[in-house]
């Protein structure tokens, strides 16, 4: 397979790409011939996806990425994962965003965590949301936050709630904050990891009701 040029890899049919099924023929693929594939590449069993080697991945087109069923996705490894650039995985649907599990999650490199859409991030379960690195929350722009709702919000770890960049903490919508304010050690984190001048009046209005009280004397 590795000297087959694109021209002869691109008239493979639908079923002669289902039918390679050694080792030798998937993972000697290049890149410039998984992009020669076309969306072909959706005939591919899901094991066989899985034997891609990273550098074939990253010749996935943004209309390859879509053309993947579900099953081949949820295949690949968190090796394969973890080569995909921000815009292969900004290409992925929000029915693969949602199938990721635990391992591929935390296998998506931090500049494709900057990457992922809005509809993307809303796709993402609270329980998924909860398993997201510290490093990859840091990642989330104010966009990506504003996307999230009050159960992923409520799902997020203290360590995580501290891991949240200014900019992040600067997508927090009031019913956001709303969860902050039975939640005071988390805001305190926040009012402490962040410029409060810098923040929205109603994040700094929010964070200051949070903050705890003096007891009475």
């Amino acid at each position: 397979m590795a000297g087959l040029n694109t021209d002869v890899i691109a008239a493979l049919t639908a079923s002669q790409i289902a039918a390679l099924t050694t080792l030798a023929q998937i993972k000697t693929l290049s890149a410039a011939q998984v992009t020669a594939l076309g969306n072909d590449v959706a005939a591919l069993p899901p094991s066989q996806t899985s034997l891609l080697n990273a550098l074939a991945i990253r010749g996935f087109t943004a209309d390859q990425i879509a053309a993947l069923s579900i099953e081949q996705f949820s295949a690949l490894t968190t090796g394969q994962i973890a080569a995909l650039a921000s815009g292969q995985i900004a290409a992925l649907s929000t029915d693969a965003i949602a199938a990721l599990s635990e391992a591929q999650l935390a296998a998506v490199s931090l500049s494709c965590m900057a990457g992922l859409t809005s509809d993307q991030i809303a796709t993402l379960t609270a329980d998924q949301i909860s398993r997201l690195s510290t490093e990859q929350i840091a990642r989330l722009s104010a966009a990506q936050v504003a996307t999230l709702g009050t159960d992923d919000i409520a799902a997020l770890s203290t360590g995580q709630i501290a891991a949240l960049s200014a900019a992040g903490i600067a997508g927090l919508r009031s019913q956001h904050l709303e969860t902050f304010s039975t939640r005071q050690a988390e805001a305190r984190t926040i009012s402490q990891n962040s410029r409060p001048e810098t923040l929205p009046r109603s994040v700094q209005a929010r964070l200051a009701d949070c903050r705890p009280k003096p007891w009475p004397l």
